[in-house]
């Protein structure tokens, strides 16, 4: 009897609390041992860290001309990390360090959120906590040079601080609640829908419509002025590669399946169940969530949810907004976003204190047996993932899956073979970013056919491939790689040889380097 009435304390729940976090830590800074994986996107992070770091600003070096500035990617996170560097570690040890405390601090932050709005039940909070942590597709992301991490933490700390705002009335919670919309803004253009729900909240809370305004007004002042300066800096700057009209890119039935996949295999690896009993699971989540949004809709608008139910009402607000944000912009902005793992990943931990929370204040399971009912449930579920998640642990401590990072790409040849050409010879690549990153070369993208985010004809194209052949004139040289068939959108081989007179100066497996042939070749 004292053990069952000491573990319903806080004091229990918070210590098991950061025992499950430091665990997180632990765990991460394991799989990330050989060091953090770099895709595509990540080298233009770790490129605006090092160009911050050094007082180049925000941008790309591409060896043609001035660095290219950085528009498709918002700043703070390789802000963040240049700012850490400045303690003597490398770019890529404090991002290491980073993501350890960033996966570690989401999950304390989801833990206290899940036990205030389950009425402090400490085991179903713990389990939930632990779900979240050991979800494959989260762990994988985050052990990535990405934002993934840093997104998570910004926005669960977002509604912490908007819970805070909502019961204290305090100017200094809404002041830091918008500031964390603003940097959760500036770390990926989604957080458009942090700023947003922030906003939504402040207005629904506030008593009387002159509040209502003005803690809206200042609210989204700090959180959305800064970031708005800077995506307008950023949809202002000339070339295709930034361009983001509007334009209608139908989502496909085919793409629709891939996302509700990945979100069946966010909650039972596919392995292990058959495909009908997965969508079975799946359909009567999506039943039961809808259910529990819709008579939280009305009890809302029956003003019987109050400030005591923020934690799981704010984090409702956000899955609406990020959501609908998202669709928008796969619809009518970004025509190669798609709904993909990584795009939807953030709604995880709302959906999760939106589930737990809503279901255990309104309905389902108000009373002890039926939370300790769906605790059974969810033991399950997290050893299924923990197995499969320690894994790729397991995998990613060995150095595999590390893209840019691993050993394929760092001792490829044909990117060292550049090493034998003049100091400061252009380089032209359909992977430009692998060779800047394993090589530290500047280098250019091939140019573009058409906007990969619009799918419109690139108006400048013809200017950019004159502009190309002048710099291979002057010695400039062209790296293709035929194994990067993802950019369909840039100049191909074929159109390359058929435009220029090119010769080979070293092939291997990888692909070839060209050189105009008027030029002689180069003479390593």
């Amino acid at each position: 009897m004292g053990f069952v009435k000491g573990y319903r304390t806080p004091a229990f729940f918070y210590v098991l609390l950061l025992l499950i976090a430091a665990g997180a830590f632990g765990v991460m800074l394991y799989a990330t041992a050989p060091g953090l994986g770099v895709s595509p996107d990540s080298v233009f992070y770790f490129a605006g860290a090092e160009s911050l770091r050094t007082g180049d600003g925000y941008s790309f070096p591409d060896g043609i001309g001035d660095p290219e500035p950085i528009t498709h990617f918002p700043p703070f996170y390789s802000l963040l990390l240049a700012v850490l560097s400045l303690s003597g570690f490398s770019v890529m040890e404090c991002a290491r360090l980073l993501q350890a405390f960033l996966y570690a601090g989401s999950g304390v932050l989801l833990g206290v959120l899940l036990y205030r709005g389950t009425k402090q039940d400490p085991l179903l909070s713990a389990a939930g906590t632990a779900l979240f942590l050991v979800i494959e597709d989260l762990v994988l992301f985050q052990t990535f040079l990405q934002t993934e991490g840093l997104y998570y933490f910004l926005t669960l700390l977002g509604i912490s601080l908007l819970v805070c705002t909502v019961q204290s009335r305090k100017w200094l919670f809404l002041i830091l609640a918008a500031s964390t919309a603003g940097l959760a803004f500036l770390t990926r253009y989604a957080g458009l829908a942090n700023v947003v729900t922030g906003i939504a909240v402040i207005v629904l809370y506030s008593k009387g419509w002159r509040e209502k305004v003005r803690r809206g007004v200042v609210f989204s002042s700090i959180g959305g002025i800064l970031p708005g300066l800077v995506f307008l800096w950023s949809s202002s700057r000339p070339g295709v590669v930034s361009y983001r009209g509007f334009f209608y890119h139908p989502l496909r039935l085919v793409e629709l399946k891939a996302s509700l996949d990945d979100i069946a295999i966010w909650l039972l690896p596919g392995r292990l169940l058959g495909t009908w009993i997965q969508w079975a699971i799946l359909a009567a989540l999506f039943v039961l969530t809808g259910f529990l949004f819709i008579r939280a809709a009305i009890l809302l608008a029956r003003g019987k949810i109050l400030s005591q139910n923020a934690d799981w009402a704010i984090s409702g607000f956000f899955i609406l907004f990020y959501f609908g944000l998202l669709l928008s912009t796969v619809l009518f902005v970004d025509a190669q976003a798609g709904l993909g793992s990584r795009l939807l990943s953030p709604l995880f931990a709302p959906i999760l204190l939106f589930f737990l929370g809503s279901g255990r204040s309104i309905t389902v399971w108000k009373s002890i047996r039926l939370s300790h009912l769906l605790l059974v449930v969810l033991l399950p579920v997290i050893v299924f993932n923990s197995v499969h998640t320690l894994n790729f642990v397991q995998k990613s401590h060995t150095g595999s899956r590390k893209e840019y990072n691993g050993k394929s790409w760092q001792q490829a040849e044909i990117i060292h073979w550049l090493d034998n050409l003049p100091e400061g010879t252009p380089v032209y690549s359909n992977g430009n970013d692998a060779v800047y990153f394993v090589s530290r070369r500047p280098c250019a993208r091939l140019p573009y056919k058409y906007s990969p985010f619009t799918l419109q004809d690139n108006p400048d194209y013809e200017a950019q491939m004159e502009e190309m052949e002048e710099v291979l004139k002057q010695g400039g040289v062209v790296l293709y790689f035929p194994a990067i068939k993802w950019r369909g959108y840039l100049v191909s081989l074929e159109e390359l040889q058929e435009r220029f007179e090119l010769q080979i100066l070293f092939e291997n497996e990888s692909g070839p380097i060209f050189g105009l042939v008027e030029q002689g070749g180069v003479d390593p």
